[in-house]
């Protein structure tokens, strides 16, 4: 049996390009030289999702009848049943980085059907209006599909640009070789060619500027002269002012220059970070993390603009990130192994070492882990991977990372949807080779972590959910259902990797899409009862609509419900709001609330948070979800229309009364009697763990 019919892509002869004998074909590529395995002429021939197919069944078919008048562009002929992953079957995500190949609504939907959990949007290229489209895109398949992503802006660092890479890694000058300095961002480019990493890199640079690229292993900088802008401000030609070896993304700078301070829009990593803040997307990256204190502050600016709800994602590519890992990922909401410019910056060979300490300390700390680049870096040009491009995404699999992330094979490489489609099908091979006999409860780390709950509530909360994790083995249980406001209890299911999907339920639409990356969730959004049975009612008839469970399938149910009246003393109370009022005002923000009754061990009802906590924009996209399956679509949205342009008016639109936003307002800034009120309505936390069978 060959390799490839173990991972279930048929046997793969070698053979070269013109289908003539079984001798490999070596291949010059901008990255390096690889032995290329070309397809059979009957493997070329056959349906991929990059080719036209012959009539089959209905892709909109196997999904609820209410999504299907929006999945048409599903059953184009491009894809086909077979390439659709069937519901929630994979529990590695997968995050794609979306460039002009796969930026139409069109693109980003078949993308979504294959596999695709979150969009990453690189804010080095391409504009504000290309990614306002994208982000457009993705909240309309959010909203119209069954499908859900999580929208990741990798808003850069404060100050670094970097070239791309040459084909043998480094690249030797002599004095007065020429190199060009490209934002093209083409497939491939000649020896003497390399990309930017910033596209802002051609508004700052200018003829006669002395390009400084540094970070070579020997500590030398190269020089390089400006000696023209051309292709319409696309291309820099330099010559290099005297030897030497450049290797592949160096850091740059601009000789006299700051980068940051040049920009004509006086910053453009602010910018960006305004765009994330007004956009209220999922999650944003930060690059050449290599401190805690960077995460505080732009956390501290999402703060300040109603944006706490956003995630920090850190990017690890540099040694000295490394110095400070566990501070790193105990501040982060996420971590991504950005591997290539971590294999520059440390020996190549410690690559892999530290991609698996990170996944495991990011579990210690219940964070999500990220892995990216390079997976199939060949796909960018041909349509099949090397051998080693699977070994690397089996290994990541193996090691059960919450994610792998596609790079330059989705933003601008020619088998975008092939090497999607194909990343989750060796992921789903991977995953279904190792459940077999695993008992993941039993190797989970131990639980760390600086959340707000009080240390009772934790410890409860990660014992609920390692226990939950075993009796779903012990019974072979079908699923675990989780119910959450924030996503706290489905992040805490999720690093216990059991063997089994876990459907985690939330009021919130930012919570939803937060949590399509958390290793094994399916997320969903239903309007959570003050009844709890009512809640998991809900949810079953959503799992049942969905077909994802079928009657007599076992499922455990994880939940919070609510206990007794609450005992807190009155100097426990005082205690806590002082805590929270570190100024000393005599009031503290309504989102400091939820905070102190956490510190108490305590919970409001579901419907209470509904009304109180969920912000304008959560708020406005659930209303527009609701209206998109209702009846009475355009009189629905009228109203929701409405309400969002006058979000100041004591007027009602569908859900959003009159007094439920007087009530929120009114929590902007709660005194102590306020706040003592919402603690004296709340009650004690209660998890559950409840087995029920599908009726």
């Amino acid at each position: 049996m060959g390799f490839g019919e173990v991972l279930g892509f048929g046997r793969i002869p070698l053979r070269n390009g013109f289908g003539l004998s079984a001798r490999p074909v070596v291949a010059r590529r901008r990255s390096s030289l690889q032995l290329r395995l070309t397809l059979t002429e009957e493997e070329a021939a056959a349906p991929t999702p990059e080719t036209p197919r012959s009539s089959g069944p209905s892709i909109a078919s196997l999904f609820p009848e209410r999504f299907r008048p929006f999945l048409n562009v599903l059953d184009d002929g491009s894809l086909s049943v077979v390439d659709i992953p069937a519901f929630n079957a994979r529990r590695t995500k997968i995050v794609c980085t979306i460039g002009p190949v796969t930026a139409s609504y069109e693109q980003l939907l078949k993308m979504a059907a294959l596999g695709m959990n979150v969009v990453r949007l690189n804010m080095s290229h391409g504009d504000y209006v290309f990614h306002d489209r994208v982000i457009g895109h993705v909240r309309r398949i959010n909203t119209e599909s069954p499908f859900v992503l999580a929208t990741m802006l990798d808003i850069g660092s404060f100050d670094q640009v970097r070239l791309g890479e040459f084909p043998g890694k480094d690249l030797v000058l002599n004095a007065g070789d020429q190199l060009t300095i490209t934002a093209r961002h083409e497939a491939s480019y000649p020896e003497n060619v390399t990309e930017v990493s910033d596209d802002a890199f051609m508004d700052v640079v200018q003829r006669g500027d002395v390009i400084e690229v540094r970070g070579n292993l020997d500590g030398s900088v190269v020089l390089l002269r400006i000696q023209e802008i051309c292709n319409g401000g696309k291309d820099a030609r330099c010559v290099a002012m005297e030897a030497g070896r450049i290797r592949s993304r160096a850091p740059i700078a601009i000789r006299g220059k700051s980068f940051k301070s040049s920009l004509p829009q006086s910053g453009a990593f602010e910018h960006d970070l305004e765009f994330a803040i007004r956009e209220r997307v999922e999650m944003v990256a930060l690059s050449f993390v290599e401190r805690a204190e960077q995460i505080m502050e732009v956390k501290a600016q999402l703060r300040q603009n109603g944006a706490s709800n956003t995630a920090v994602v850190a990017k690890i590519e540099s040694a000295a990130a490394l110095e400070h890992l566990p501070g790193i990922v105990q501040e982060a909401d996420a971590i991504m192994i950005a591997r290539g410019d971590l294999g520059t910056d440390i020996r190549y060979d410690m690559v892999p070492f530290w991609q698996q300490k990170i996944s495991q300390i990011c579990r210690v700390y219940a964070k999500p882990c990220i892995v990216s680049t390079h997976f199939l870096e060949s796909m960018v040009l041909y349509p099949t991977p090397t051998r080693a491009e699977v070994t690397d995404i089996a290994e990541a699999v193996k090691q059960q990372v919450d994610a792998l992330m596609l790079t330059s094979e989705t933003a601008s490489g020619k088998y975008p949807l092939r090497a999607l489609s194909l990343m989750s099908r060796v992921a789903l091979r991977i995953e279904s080779k190792l459940a077999t006999g695993m008992n993941p409860s039993r190797q989970i780390p131990r639980f760390q972590t600086n959340n707000s709950w009080s240390p009772d509530v934790l410890r409860s909360a990660e014992r609920v959910c390692v226990t939950a994790c075993a009796i779903s083995e012990q019974l072979e249980a079908a699923a675990i259902l989780c119910f959450t406001q924030r996503g706290f209890m489905a992040t805490l299911l999720s690093r216990c990797r059991p063997g089994c999907p876990i459907y985690a339920f939330t009021s919130s639409v930012m919570a939803r899409n937060k949590m399509s990356m958390l290793y094994g969730v399916r997320p969903f959004r239903i309007l959570f009862d003050g009844d709890p049975e009512v809640t998991v009612q809900r949810a079953m008839d959503e799992l049942r609509d969905r077909k994802a469970l079928r009657p007599g399938d076992r499922v455990v149910v994880v939940a919070d419900v609510l206990g007794g009246r609450n005992r807190a003393t009155e100097e426990e109370m005082l205690l806590v709001f002082g805590s929270l009022d570190r100024e000393n005002r005599g009031h503290i923000s309504r989102a400091l609330v939820r905070r102190g009754l956490r510190e108490l061990g305590l919970k409001a009802a579901d419907d209470v948070e509904l009304e109180t906590w969920l912000d304008d924009y959560d708020q406005d996209q659930a209303l527009i979800e609701e209206c998109t399956i209702a009846p009475n679509y355009d009189e629905c949205m009228e109203q929701v229309a409405g309400g969002i342009e006058g979000n100041n008016s004591e007027q009602a639109p569908v859900l959003d009364s009159a007094k439920t936003r007087a009530r929120r307002r009114m929590l902007d800034q709660v005194d102590y009697a306020a706040f003592r009120q919402l603690v004296q309505d709340s009650a004690e936390i209660v998890q559950t763990i409840q087995f029920r069978v599908m009726e």
